[in-house]
């Protein structure tokens, strides 16, 4: 049944962020635990009709993308995703759906960085770390992943972007098809550009991170 109108979701505690995706909504209370209702992929038979919570460590930041995929980082600074599999975008080598959460590869445990956001696009995610650097997975024939090489179809695994190497990340937008950061007040923007959404005055693919004047004409 179509709801025209807003309804109120029963079944929640307080609230503190909201993440959704084509058929899935998810929430995270002021504990950190995740609460996802709806169905995780398009015409699956199994549904949540109420707030259900899913098996994670205390999530800190959710995401959801234009793709049937939720991802989370959680207090320890890994990053989790599940949903529908494309092209390596769950960050591990899996290559099947994710019902339940699937641990991203190389975030969280000793040595590693510790996440503090993740964006998620289409079928490319990218996580910002504790030290402010980006490293992104998944598609990259229009240079999603942002490690400037054209030849690379897929990242399975989280990838460090060469040319933010140095730069103190502050925040990062990841969109269907390309991505954003912030440094110091500086734009950089890389992949998909067919409409110009890049923000370099072209319509031309960025493998690789460009810098956007927006104090230009």
């Amino acid at each position: 049944m179509r709801r025209l109108t807003p309804r109120t979701v029963t079944g929640l505690p307080a609230t503190k962020q909201l993440a959704v995706h084509d058929t899935l909504s998810c929430a995270v209370d002021e504990t950190g635990v995740v609460r996802c209702w709806g169905t995780l992929l398009y015409n699956c038979a199994s549904q949540a009709q109420v707030p259900t919570v899913v098996a994670l460590p205390p999530v800190v930041q959710l995401e959801g993308n234009c793709h049937f995929t939720i991802c989370a980082v959680d207090v320890n600074g890994a990053v989790w995703c599940w949903g529908k599999y494309m092209d390596n975008n769950f960050g591990n080598g899996s290559t099947n759906d994710a019902p339940a959460p699937q641990r991203v590869s190389g975030f969280g445990d000793a040595g590693q960085p510790r996440a503090v956001e993740v964006g998620v696009g289409i079928s490319t995610s990218c996580a910002r770390t504790e030290d402010h650097q980006v490293l992104c997975w998944g598609l990259n024939t229009n240079g999603e992943v942002g490690i400037g090489d054209q030849a690379l179809a897929t990242a399975p695994t989280p990838r460090a972007l060469p040319v933010l190497d140095g730069m103190p990340i502050d925040d990062l937008e990841v969109g269907c098809g390309f991505a954003c950061v912030r440094s110091r007040g500086q734009i950089y923007c890389w992949g998909g550009n067919s409409v110009g959404q890049v923000g370099d005055r072209t319509t031309l693919d960025r493998y690789a991170p460009v810098h956007v004047d927006v104090d230009g004409p």
